[in-house]
């Protein structure tokens, strides 16, 4: 390694040689270019003075004067040739020897400029000058001289500047010897220190400081390391002393947790413990109360409802033991059954189970199984419940309008698996941002904290179906856009225990075209795509376009049930023989107009919403094998019309509700008298099916959403009057009796009134005297249908007269009573939740026809507290009374649940006394 001096050393010769050889070359390269320049001039100056002297003897043609004339050249140093020559280049006399010796080839040209590298080329140098005689030009003097001397003064100055540099570097080279002591001394001795340190371990001593420069500030640091180092090894000596004492203290602090952490966890699973069974008690009652329903003698539509209240609290109980066992999940103490599982049941079920939730939102729910899904698989049904509902309810929950669709399909080689299924949930949601989406599976997290609050939850879903599908060796993935939607992905391994046998299909040759005349573009997918696995040709049309004709060249027709009610003149038959196409409806809960085509017979099957994946193959199997196929149709479920009054039995009732309690209300007892129905849920589909088909009386709603009844009314009139019809009767459906709006319903044009609730005898009575009032006659007297609730104490809740009165439209084996209050309890609490988040400040109008749609529907079923309170809050709304209306919304937010509280008893009570019914459900649903 090259010590400092001699780095030192090197730097100053390096240096002082460069700079010296440098400005001595540049020295001796200007000396000769002044020497060249000069001997240049002089050349000139000679040529100049010699061709004025000839010029004389030359224009007189004295070649002999021109002669000695030249001769006097020889005495001048360096010029070795002379030659003069006329204005025609003829030459007249020379001297000496006309040679120019150079080192480049070609022509020399004269007067040439001189330079310090001449000498490389040029030995010597020819120089011209005119002759010039009267101012005309006459001649030509050309001389040639001898260069050698130039080059000698060149290497001459170059070798002074070698040698001033030698000197230099000598003088250089002295001085630095001289002078570097002042720094490689006190970096040797630091250095020296350093090592001395190093080898002895001895961080005690420290450097002298000779200087206050960087080599006295790199003085300064090493002490103070040395300073740290000694300060270091005395706490760790001072460490190693306390260090026995402290692990003793640790030790302590460690037993003491983990006893408290024991303590903790002993403490939990006695709070899990005593969880589980104050939860699964009342659980098991609830199950085996309603296995034993389920197993009553039911009409097939209890039947269903009683399969899906025990399968639903069968998946949540078993929900519920996921959840209290989740330390199990985090412990991998997790255990999976395998028993043999029908996938499709499995998917129903889900739907089944969140099919009123979605509906409450105005969302579509529905699911699909592709092609090569097996029949049965073994597999833990639990737990693909668990991962499932968690998808479903996740979907729904992010969901706003829109749809979810379940989706399952098969997958091959899937995880070294040579059969493998895949369940995709897809929604039309807020979707999950990019840089969110690595998170989502995490416990207790969502995409944001604004998420949290609009949204709630926790965030445990997601990480439970992870954790599930890890267990079961298979994956989850999940692909979004902001604000386009979701789609979880689950891929399983699977043991295949029956395959799906070949669907059903199609003939050649037979009419194989199935007319899909649905709405709802989800569905009318999954049906055209599960028909088309049957060779059957799909028509999607709208079903307003049907015609007769399209009807009978098709195999067989599927549409909604209002849908049918509406195009029943195209589907009409006189008769049914093998060639007549099989017609299939669609209902959702609520709409009894299916029956009411099914009596008709019109309608050959009908499927309940939400649609079965086994019920639509089901029906699908009885389209391909046509009409035989359904005559061995077990006959839907419907009331018997064998007691019915029938001397209505010919009237044809369109009825207008929004309100899915008042649908249900007002189809029993049409249906109860015999009496034929079309619901619809507003005034404009009110309006549009006057004028599309026939009726002989209207029930009209007053209170609806995009129309209410007293708009539909005046445009119905318009219509009639612009057409020249006879004015139909319009009754109105209302709950006011007194107040500004009591005679609304006359200033619209309507016939009649009904007031909110009625009895079976009060709606056959204002059917029998509106069917025959004249088109002239004024309108039939005020309280010629009105039913006033009866008058009972602020304090009552419910008005059992008029519940009795819907006891009075049951059947036999129909629970009419447990139905309505059922669907009481689903549609109060969220109808009560939509008036509470509306502030009358802001929207009076709004608040106000809210009011009024929880007093009608309270009316109905005789809440009478509920439907008192409403009233005040309406008026006082519509007053643009804000002062109480806080006041008010808590007592309707108490008396609500009093009142479903009060209906259970009231069910369980009749149900005592009757067949068994649906009393238990009530306050769940409310829940």
């Amino acid at each position: 390694m090259q010590s400092v001096k001699a780095k030192l050393a090197t730097l100053v010769v390096t240096a002082v040689v460069t700079s010296v050889l440098l400005v001595s070359v540049i020295s001796a390269w200007k000396d000769a270019e002044r020497r060249f320049s000069a001997k240049r001039a002089e050349l000139m100056g000679i040529a100049a003075t010699i061709a004025t002297s000839v010029a004389h003897p030359l224009s007189n043609g004295d070649t002999d004067n021109v002669a000695r004339t030249l001769s006097a050249i020889g005495r001048i140093p360096g010029i070795t040739f002379a030659r003069v020559s006329d204005a025609n280049e003829k030459l007249v006399h020379q001297f000496g020897f006309g040679v120019v010796v150079t080192r480049e080839p070609g022509s020399i040209a004269s007067n040439p400029v001189i330079g310090p590298w001449s000498f490389l080329h040029l030995e010597t140098y020819p120089v011209a000058a005119p002759i010039i005689s009267g101012g005309v030009h006459i001649g030509k003097l050309t001389l040639i001289a001898d260069l050698s001397s130039l080059r000698g003064a060149l290497f001459d100055s170059l070798m002074s500047a070698f040698l001033a540099g030698v000197l230099a570097c000598a003088v250089g080279l002295f001085l630095s010897r001289r002078l570097q002591k002042a720094i490689s001394d006190p970096v040797t001795s630091l250095t020296s220190a350093m090592d001395e340190v190093a080898r002895t371990k001895d961080f005690s001593r420290s450097v002298v400081k000779t200087s206050s420069d960087e080599i006295g500030r790199l003085v300064d640091s090493f002490n103070g390391m040395l300073s740290e180092v000694r300060t270091r090894d005395q706490a760790l000596e001072e460490h190693r002393d306390n260090l026995e004492n402290q692990v003793d203290e640790r030790t302590r602090q460690w037993r003491t947790a983990t006893a408290e952490a024991e303590a903790a966890s002993a403490a939990k699973s006695e709070f899990l413990a005593t969880m589980s069974h104050e939860i699964r008690t009342p659980m098991n009652g609830m199950l085996v109360m309603a296995e034993l329903l389920a197993t009553g003698a039911l009409t097939p539509k209890l039947q269903r409802y009683a399969d899906v209240l025990l399968n639903s609290g069968q998946t949540l109980l078993a929900i519920i033991n996921d959840i209290l066992d989740f330390s199990k999940i985090e412990a991998g103490k997790l255990e999976l059954e395998s028993i043999p599982v029908d996938i499709r049941r499995l998917i129903d079920e889900t739907v089944q189970l969140f099919h009123g939730r979605a509906v409450s939102k105005g969302l579509e729910l529905a699911a699909e199984v592709g092609s090569g899904v097996p029949l049965s698989i073994a597999a833990d049904p639990v737990r693909l419940t668990q991962i499932l509902s968690n998808l479903v309810n996740n979907a729904l929950k992010f969901t706003e309008t829109g749809r979810v669709t379940i989706t399952i399909s098969a997958c091959d080689d899937f995880n070294g698996a040579v059969r493998g299924i895949r369940i995709q949930v897809s929604d039309s949601g807020i979707g999950i941002p990019a840089e969110k989406l690595a998170s989502v599976f995490e416990a207790f997290s969502q995409a944001d904290q604004a998420t949290t609050r609009r949204f709630g939850g926790t965030g445990i879903g997601l990480t439970i179906c992870r954790r599930l599908v890890a267990a079961m060796s298979g994956t989850i993935a999940v692909s979004s856009q902001d604000g386009e939607g979701s789609t979880f992905t689950v891929q399983l391994p699977v043991v295949v225990l029956e395959d799906i046998p070949e669907p059903l299909t199609i003939e050649l040759g037979q009419s194989d075209s199935v007319l899909v005349a649905i709405q709802s573009t989800l569905l009318r997918d999954i049906i055209c795509r599960a028909a088309s696995r049957r060779r059957l040709k799909t028509i999607a049309i709208d079903p307003a376009a049907v015609t007769r004709a399209d009807v009978q060249r098709a195999r067989a027709v599927i549409g909604g049930a209002v849908d049918l009610a509406v195009m029943s003149n195209a589907i009409m038959r006189d008769g049914v023989n093998p060639d007549t196409p099989i017609i299939v409806a669609l209902a959702t809960f609520g709409e009894s107009c299916a029956a009411d085509l099914h009596d008709a017979n019109i309608v050959d099957r009908v499927l309940e919403a939400p649609l079965s994946i086994c019920d639509l193959n089901a029906c699908l199997d009885v389209l391909v094998q046509g009409r035989q196929a359904v005559a061995a149709e077990r006959p839907v479920a419907q009331f018997s019309r064998d007691s019915a009054d029938q001397s209505l039995a010919h009237l044809r009732v369109l009825a207008a509700d929004d309100n899915a309690v008042n649908r249900e209300v007002l189809a029993e007892a049409l249906r109860r008298l015999g009496v034929g129905l079309v619901c619809v849920e507003n005034g404009l589909q009110a309006v549009d099916a006057a004028k599309s088909e026939t009726f002989d009386l209207i029930l009209m709603d007053c209170s609806m959403p995009i129309m209410d009844g007293y708009e539909a009314t005046r445009k119905i009139r318009d219509w009639e009057q612009h057409d020249g019809r006879a004015p139909l009767p319009i009754i109105a459906l209302t709950a006011y009796v007194i107040g500004e709006s009591a005679s609304s319903w006359r200033e619209a044009g309507m016939s009649g009134y009904l007031t909110k609730p009625y009895t079976l005898s009060a709606l056959r009575r204002c059917l029998e005297q509106s069917v025959v009032i004249d088109d002239a006659a004024p309108a039939q007297d005020d309280s010629a249908a009105a039913v006033v609730m009866t008058e009972l104490e602020d304090d009552d809740l419910i008005d059992v007269t008029v519940l009795g009165s819907i006891r009075e439209l049951e059947g036999p084996g129909d629970n009419i009573v447990e139905r309505i209050a059922a669907l009481y309890a689903l549609h109060a609490p969220q109808a009560l939740v939509t008036l509470v988040a509306l502030d009358p400040t802001i929207d009076s109008r709004a608040f106000a026809d809210a009011a009024h749609a929880l007093r009608s529907m309270s009316r109905n079923i005789g809440a009478l507290r509920v439907a008192r309170l409403c009233t005040d809050v309406e008026r006082r709304a519509r007053r643009g009374d804000h002062s109480t209306f806080k006041d008010d919304l808590t007592l309707l937010s108490n008396a609500v649940p009093a009142t479903l509280c009060e209906l259970e008893k009231f069910v369980f009570r009749s149900s005592e006394t009757s067949e068994p019914g649906l009393g238990g459900g009530i306050a769940s649903a409310a829940r």
